[in-house]
């Protein structure tokens, strides 16, 4: 609903950057890093669901010694809560973690001043 994005975004500065991503995508196809302007300004497909946050300009790098530039990676960790349930009530919370976890590291550096110019600043 575009109306509570609208209220949401009243917090933030006009040149804030917020990363869209399509609920609907993998592999990182059709996610836009922009402003609130252009939030405001700018109409998203309506008839598609997207998830919308802010973007941290100031993330964990990774320095590379030998070209001596910062780097961004992530953790990609896969876990399900289960609620334990005992007379209709839950009780309590379980949490499995899957064994499986991916680090991922961008190769190419990380530079905030090429947002505004493309769509992704790191592979």
């Amino acid at each position: 609903n575009f109306s509570t994005i609208k209220k949401d975004l009243k917090n933030y500065n006009d040149n804030d950057y917020f990363i869209i991503k399509p609920n609907n995508s993998e592999r990182g196809i059709g996610i836009l890093i922009k402003t609130k302007y252009y939030l405001l300004n700018n109409k998203l497909n309506n008839e598609e669901t997207y998830i919308i946050q802010k973007y941290l300009e100031n993330s964990l790098l990774y320095y590379k010694k030998d070209t001596n530039t910062n780097h961004k990676s992530d953790l990609r960790i896969h876990f399900c809560i289960l609620p334990i349930i005992k007379n209709n009530k839950i009780i309590d919370l379980k949490i499995v973690l899957s064994k499986l976890i991916i680090a991922r590291y961008a190769r190419n550096k990380f530079d905030l001043n090429c947002i505004p110019n493309c769509c992704l600043c790191y592979s």
